[in-house]
């Protein structure tokens, strides 16, 4: 909606992320005291997914007959889940060094949360008669949902290219 050079309104968004955890084990050596084995290993794709319910302004930097730029603040409101690795167990065979140790049963728990979303928005819009506009957004959301299991919080930067068709009446 627009208020004189102003453009208020509302956004919601879906958004998921799959991808495989990148973990490293600390392992102590079964008869040498004090020796520790760092053993990199790769879990299963994680799925994390994330709804995003937000509002912006959008203020008018350029306005012409066919081009209008703006930028804006956004704030919202986002809904999602975290997979973390919770346990594992492992297998290790003689010489027992990092590379002959084998995970295995790797169990993941997922954390929900709702959080509070800030960002920023940069508007392009072409129009092409007076009704009807091709329009290109960019926003920048930052979220930073607190991981439960890890009793951390995880800092996401969200960056959206948006194409659209906006049409007025």
């Amino acid at each position: 909606r627009y208020f004189g050079r102003t453009k208020v309104g509302f956004g919601a968004g879906y958004s998921r992320l799959k991808q495989p955890g990148t973990f490293t084990a600390s392992l102590p050596h079964p008869f040498l005291p004090e020796t520790i084995r760092t053993v990199p290993f790769e879990g299963a794709d994680s799925k994390n997914s994330i709804w995003e319910f937000s509002a912006f302004a959008l203020f008018s930097l350029l306005n012409t007959d066919k081009i209008g730029v703006a930028v804006g603040p956004m704030i919202g409101l986002s809904l999602g889940a975290m997979e973390t690795l919770e346990d594992f167990d492992f297998n290790e065979e003689s010489p027992y060094d990092a590379a002959h140790v084998t995970i295995t049963n790797m169990t993941c728990v997922e954390d929900r949360f709702t959080e509070f979303s800030f960002g920023a928005l940069l508007g392009l819009e072409y129009r092409l008669n007076e009704g009807l506009s091709l329009l290109f957004d960019f926003r920048a959301v930052y979220l930073n949902p607190k991981n439960a299991t890890l009793g951390k919080r995880a800092y996401l930067l969200h960056l959206q290219p948006v194409l659209g068709i906006q049409y007025g009446f």
